[in-house]
């Protein structure tokens, strides 16, 4: 039962994405995105370029053109590993504006929550990130083996994604301890909410609207293991 509710939970949350209240946040959060990605590839071409020396011998040139070859898979594998970090991170920006609009979708009045204290939210942020940035550091070795890195992305997505939001959805109703609590409580159905989510995390640029997603998922699993 949990599983179907879960599943349920996740495509009903992609529909969500597509109602008018929330389509200018998906396009702020796109739009932001993009914004960073398009910064990132000017700095490597304005400053990564100058740095390669002209008139090279025919042995320095085959060099380096496999460190450049390196250079562009460490990037290639940094991007994936941490970007889907950096579009969690621009999703803070509308992450209150999202659940306002979503709770008013599918909750009564009297069962919606509100936004945590600037505090609250803070503390929540410090403590998701001082697990996933590290888990995704140490997973770097992995995603150099093929095969291996896709399915260790999107469990490690589907681990960051389903444990930040469905804990952020129920810190709108109630104390970090019991919304914390809750999530551990709900640990498998969470993950597999979030799975779908976590393979879109993997796409570039779409996944910013991964994190999203996954928080219009939880919010429904959340009500729906919870009825008012």
């Amino acid at each position: 039962m949990a599983i179907g509710v879960a599943l349920s939970s996740s495509m009903k949350g992609l529909g969500d994405l597509a109602a008018p209240a929330l389509r200018p946040v998906v396009l702020g959060s796109m739009a932001v995105s993009a914004l960073l990605l398009a910064g990132a590839v000017w700095a490597t071409i304005r400053f990564g370029l100058p740095l390669i020396p002209e008139g090279a011998t025919w042995w320095s040139g085959l060099l380096l053109t496999g460190a450049e070859g390196a250079a562009v898979l460490v990037a290639f594998v940094l991007a994936l590993v941490l970007f889907p970090i950096v579009a969690m991170v621009v999703s803070l920006l509308f992450l209150d504006v999202a659940a306002d609009r979503l709770e008013a979708r599918l909750l009564p009045p009297d069962a919606r929550g509100k936004p945590p204290s600037p505090f609250a939210g803070a503390a929540a942020g410090l403590r998701f990130a001082s697990v996933s940035l590290p888990l995704s550091l140490l997973a770097i070795p992995l995603f150099f083996i093929p095969v291996v890195n896709l399915l260790v992305a999107i469990g490690l997505n589907a681990f960051l994604l389903s444990r930040e939001n469905y804990t952020m959805a129920g810190l709108r109703h109630g104390a970090w301890r019991a919304a914390w609590a809750d999530t551990r409580k709900r640990r498998l159905a969470t993950l597999i909410a979030a799975l779908p989510t976590a393979a879109l995390a993997i796409v570039p640029f779409l996944n910013a609207i991964a994190p999203l997603w996954a928080l219009a998922a939880m919010i429904r699993l959340r009500a729906a293991m919870n009825p008012v």
